[in-house]
């Protein structure tokens, strides 16, 4: 196995179950392919996107009604988009599956010669690891905080499904960040080459400009490939701080939350406390794309 997946091949096998990645790694090939189980990953993938919408536009109907409408129109928003994210995932893994499967072969495949000269490994695993810690901590707060008895079973659902699709969209960004990340280390890599080999330059020159060309290309392909989702990621991230930047209006404003959607002080903190997860799923995102970006352009100058 690729020392490079196997740091990470369970989150690669999970995502793979249900077709989030739709392709399998081989172990015994080193390389990544497509599977007739990928076929019924993507069916349970549907089945299980279908039951978002049932959840949040059925089963919620009673939380919906009783929300004021300014709240309310913020609520269809975000579980709109919320309930779309699981499905355009699949569906963008059902399109761009050849693309991504080549993707993750040149990203994560072995190179003999640059992975001689050896560089940090600079993912962010630790910071991925820590909002899932939160993640959890902020089910357990708010399933607490209720009880776990029939008359808040509806409510402690909720909770869950919200902890499962965060965790996908989380996982999903993690594969983006691991993605960009690759093609960092390969400048590094190729930016070793250059210093450790300038006595003798000429002899790794074409080995040097093709292996450039190769993993700069892979910015389109990740962009082209991963990208969909994470704009719609995006926007759902838009509609929190929306929201959020309303609750501190109120807050500031009147002195107190709004009332009418909070009946206490601790269900607001609460409340804070999720949308600020959903603003720190993006530094999963946003440094790497920049650290990345000057680090080609260091080796393009």
């Amino acid at each position: 196995m690729s020392a490079h997946v196997q740091r990470h091949w369970i989150l690669f096998r999970l995502l793979a179950s249900i077709h989030y990645v739709p392709c399998w790694y081989d172990s015994c090939g080193n390389y990544f392919v497509i599977r007739r189980s990928n076929l019924a990953a993507l069916v349970v993938g549907l089945l299980v996107s279908g039951c978002y919408y049932y959840h949040d536009f059925f089963w919620q109907q009673h939380f919906l009604s009783a929300l004021a409408p300014f709240t309310l129109g913020v609520a269809v928003i975000e579980l709109f988009t919320f309930s779309t994210i699981p499905l355009v995932m699949l569906l963008n893994g059902l399109i761009q599956r050849q693309r991504m499967t080549q993707l993750f072969n040149v990203l994560f495949g072995d190179d003999l010669l640059l992975d001689s000269y050896d560089t940090d490994d600079r993912t962010g695993c630790s910071y991925y690891c820590s909002l899932l810690k939160l993640l959890f901590a902020a089910m357990v707060v708010s399933v607490g905080s209720t009880g776990l008895h029939y008359s808040t079973f509806t409510h402690t659902v909720f909770i869950f499904s919200i902890l499962v699709r965060c965790f996908g969209m989380l996982s999903y960004l993690f594969i983006y960040h691991l993605c960009v990340t690759r093609i960092q280390i390969r400048m590094g890599q190729l930016h070793n080459l250059l210093r450790q080999q300038e006595q003798h330059i000429e002899v790794h020159l074409d080995y040097f400009f093709a292996r450039f060309e190769l993993y700069s290309g892979q910015i389109e392909q990740i962009n082209r490939c991963l990208f969909p989702p994470i704009m719609l990621i995006f926007v759902l991230v838009l509609v929190e701080l929306s929201y959020t930047a309303y609750e501190w209006f109120y807050l500031i404003t009147l002195g107190h939350p709004d009332v009418e959607n909070f009946d206490t002080k601790a269900e607001w903190l609460n409340s804070q406390f999720w949308q600020a997860l959903y603003v720190n799923m993006l530094v999963l995102v946003v440094p790497c794309c920049d650290s990345t970006w000057t680090e080609v352009r260091s080796i393009d100058d």
